[in-house]
């Protein structure tokens, strides 16, 4: 094979493995995404087993978040040291409006109107703590 011939074949050859979006050389971006994570206790303890939800809607706290926001719909369980982590993710950086509940079998509290940029944070600490 001529040097012409195997310049132009290994050309081709890094513009197919690289040139694709899932390529070896480029992979496609992550999405947007961004995790709430903080701890739910009581008044001396963690509380285990705590339900951590999320409800999300546009910057302005009125209006529901667009559809290509996509959230943990189960929510997340606060493990034994009542560590929660719960995922929010969207097709485009944007900032939106959180309202998370930690719940148990017997209370609940709210944390309203939390302003979260998903594309510039990867994660945000939101704690709880039951009276």
């Amino acid at each position: 094979m001529s040097s012409k011939s195997a310049i132009i074949t290994l050309t081709f050859v890094a513009l197919l493995a690289c040139g694709a979006p899932t390529g070896g050389c480029s992979c496609s971006p992550r999405p947007p995404h961004t995790d709430f994570v903080g701890f739910v206790t009581g008044s001396n303890a963690p509380v285990n087993g705590a339900r951590v939800t999320e409800s999300v809607f546009t910057r302005d706290c009125q209006s529901p978040a667009p559809a290509d926001v996509y959230v943990q719909s189960s929510g997340a369980v606060a493990d034994a040291t009542g560590h929660y982590r719960l995922a929010l993710s969207t097709d485009r950086p944007d900032t939106l409006c959180a309202r998370l509940v930690a719940q148990t079998s017997t209370d609940s509290v709210v944390r309203d109107s939390i302003l979260v940029q998903v594309f510039m944070q990867d994660s945000l600490r939101v704690d709880f703590h039951f009276p």
